[in-house]
């Protein structure tokens, strides 16, 4: 099927004009500081605006009328200020050195600030660890992270059951024995070495939990419903192709039905009467 332009290349925005007499406003509430509409001036007619992608400008539209594709925005803030957010996660470097029994005493320093211990799943992130903890950190020149050595299946897993998409170990001895490992970032290097499980002690702990607009916005049960209404809007639109492209097939050829195609017997008075006399006087035999 081909796209129409004219919904492609037309985005709805969410700033609109209550009256003629009342300045734009944004429907999130936030403060206009930027317009860009059409020909420099506040072009078309309507109290609603999309942007139109062809020459990216804003142009002026009725709010019933129209038709275009809508894109949603939900606020990227991270629990407190003392979180740093890069890209779609939040992170907390806590400096508090504790004594622990096991790698858990650790985690649930994490847990306790509704996170757990950090994961990493590119360069781009693991440079962003290095640079805050350069700057911040100051603890040793190791610090652990949210992972540790499944025997199960002999690999390394993340604490947060985050897949495993990225690495970035030093050389080490692969024969080594990997029971009760866990993994350290160095902060000098920014690379990964493997390390006992059982500290005794920690300097500080980094934790890393994920945006919280996911958890208040995208509730299991609405991904469950966006799914289903997506799955069904896409059997309803392949079902409605079939149908179309069998109605255009048939369309096509001559039309023709049961009854058209059945033959007919003529009308014929005759035949009628005489069938009504033989029913009105039944034969008799002697």
């Amino acid at each position: 099927m081909r796209e129409n332009n004219n919904i492609t290349m037309r985005v709805w925005l969410g700033l609109s004009q209550h009256s003629v007499d009342q300045s734009w406003s944004w429907l999130d509430g936030s403060e206009v500081t930027f317009v860009k509409w059409e020909n420099k001036s506040k072009s078309g007619v309507g109290k609603c605006s999309m942007l139109i992608a062809s020459n990216e400008t804003w142009k002026k539209v009725e709010c019933e009328h129209g038709f275009g594709r809508v894109v949603c925005k939900v606020p990227l803030d991270c629990p407190s200020s003392t979180w740093i957010q890069f890209q779609d996660s939040c992170y907390i470097f806590l400096q508090e050195a504790i004594k622990v029994e096991s790698i858990e005493d650790v985690r649930n320093q994490c847990t306790d600030h509704g996170a757990d211990m950090i994961s990493i799943h590119n360069e781009e992130e693991n440079a962003f660890i290095l640079d805050t903890l350069k700057k911040q950190w100051k603890g040793p020149d190791d610090i652990l992270l949210g992972m540790f050595y499944d025997t199960d299946d002999a690999s390394f897993k993340w604490f947060d059951n985050s897949n495993m998409t990225f690495d970035k170990w030093t050389d080490q001895d692969d024969d080594e024995d990997l029971v009760d490992t866990c993994a350290f970032l160095h902060i000098k290097t920014g690379e990964w070495k493997k390390g006992n499980c059982e500290v005794s002690s920690v300097e500080g702990t980094l934790c890393k939990t994920a945006i919280p607009y996911k958890r208040k916005y995208l509730s299991d049960n609405h991904i469950l419903i966006s799914a289903l209404v997506i799955a069904s809007t896409v059997i309803l639109t392949v079902l409605g192709a079939i149908i179309w492209f069998l109605y255009k097939k048939h369309s096509d050829s001559p039309f023709t039905t049961v009854f058209s195609t059945a033959p007919q017997s003529p009308y014929n008075e005759d035949c009628v009467l005489v069938v009504g006399e033989e029913n009105e006087y039944p034969v008799q035999f002697d």
